[in-house]
């Protein structure tokens, strides 16, 4: 399973229930890495979203909607991994959070595509653990984007195998 975020230098994803930036060249980015794969989001997360377009969407949450063609709501991580056995095992599982639902699913994570802003945004309140603190994760590769307002680089992280 793959955590897919925009982040702060404070490692912060969000601010007063809301992403706490948008580049439109990170925004190509996710876009690219998604479509046509699974992307599992928590209830506030989707509610700023909605369902994306061209993926399986799997939102946990204890107040489900209706499912319709490509968007399913589970209650539980049970019904999460019951799910996930269910769809395409060719296709790749994204979190593309909340908060919540990335700590819930820690443990799962291998990998880790995270756009990192070179800024500290003022007032964020949620926050993700520092990949270089946990121990476990290896930063595999660094691709810095080119477009403005702020400078910002994407970090490719897998976290360490057992062997390792």
């Amino acid at each position: 399973m793959i955590v897919l975020l925009l982040v702060d230098q404070a490692n912060a994803i969000a601010k007063e229930g809301k992403q706490i930036l948008f580049i439109p060249e990170d925004l190509d980015h996710f876009r690219k890495m998604t479509t046509g794969q699974i992307v599992i989001m928590g209830r506030k997360t989707f509610e700023n979203t909605g369902k994306l377009p061209n993926r399986t969407n799997i939102v946990l949450t204890s107040n489900p909607l209706d499912e319709e063609e490509d968007l399913y709501f589970v209650k539980t991580l049970e019904e999460l991994f019951s799910l996930l056995e269910d769809v395409d095992s060719e296709k790749k599982v994204f979190c593309i959070g909340g908060v919540t639902l990335i700590q819930s699913l820690w443990g799962c994570l291998d990998s880790a595509y995270l756009t990192r802003v070179h800024t500290i945004i003022e007032g964020a309140d949620r926050f993700i653990p520092d990949l270089q603190k946990e121990g476990d994760w290896i930063l595999e590769k660094e691709t810095p984007l080119t477009q403005k307002p702020y400078k910002s680089t994407i970090e490719y992280w897998r976290r360490k195998k057992v062997t390792e």
